[in-house]
């Protein structure tokens, strides 16, 4: 996943300043209690530019924490323009929370902020099963590994094949939950790595009960969530397999 960061200047004292951020076409919201994976992704310009607009006023004041290990705090935004990572900005209890080379900066802030904030943001969802996954749009390429081979056992590049799987999995984009321990189920034993071009978009993994994703652009751990007999022998079907059970 890449990491997102500020820029800074020195300013008076200890205190610094963020440089100005232009050119944001996409927010993903994070939340703390969610292991850190995407909750919602903001796409709308006007909404985009009014909290790209509101980061901005907060541009003075900045300094380190006095504490060892700093939070960010429970509400991360991360400001994309197209696929690139130009900054984050997190929402604590009492302050705003920003990185830079690892290190995080901080700045008072108070609930009137707060709460501008958080009503430009809008609604997130109460658990992970309630987050809705962007789809995907384009796929040229799907690499098919079954039972933890690195090769692949077979590229998928039919258009028509291509589509029905990508619709299937688009199909799958609500009722993802944490990743559950590797101890309390067995590995998954089939795994659809999904590019465009040359650049991996998604992975999708089949198990004997269940699906597990990751999306490149925003997840650093796999989702997970229950799968029907009817579900996997459809995608089994979609992908030309002939394995049934691992």
């Amino acid at each position: 996943m890449i990491i997102c960061v500020f820029t800074f200047h020195l300013t008076k004292g200890s205190e610094v300043a963020l440089s100005e951020i232009t050119n944001v076409t996409k927010i993903i919201v994070r939340k703390g209690d969610s292991d850190w994976l995407a909750v919602k992704w903001i796409t709308e310009t006007q909404q985009v530019q009014k909290i790209v607009a509101f980061i901005m006023q907060q541009r003075e004041g900045w300094d380190q924490p006095s504490f060892a290990t700093a939070s960010m705090g429970s509400v991360v935004l991360d400001l994309y323009n197209g696929k690139d990572c130009l900054a984050s900005f997190g929402i604590g209890e009492n302050f705003f929370g920003a990185e830079h080379n690892a290190k995080v900066r901080w700045k008072n802030a108070t609930e009137k902020q707060k709460r501008e904030l958080l009503l430009l943001i809008g609604d997130l969802p109460a658990t992970l099963k309630d987050v809705t996954l962007p789809k995907v749009l384009r796929v040229t390429r799907i690499l098919v590994l079954t039972n933890g081979v690195v090769a692949p056992d077979k590229t998928i590049t039919n258009l028509e094949q291509l589509g029905k799987i990508a619709k299937f999995i688009n199909q799958q984009c609500k009722g993802w939950d944490k990743p559950k321990a590797w101890a309390d189920k067995p590995a998954p034993f089939i795994q659809l790595e999904l590019q465009d071009n040359d650049e991996f978009v998604r992975e999708f993994w089949i198990g004997k009960d269940f699906f597990e994703t990751l999306n490149y652009e925003s997840d650093i751990i796999p989702r997970y969530k229950k799968a029907t007999m009817e579900q996997r022998e459809n995608i089994l079907k979609l992908i030309d397999s002939p394995k049934k059970n691992p």
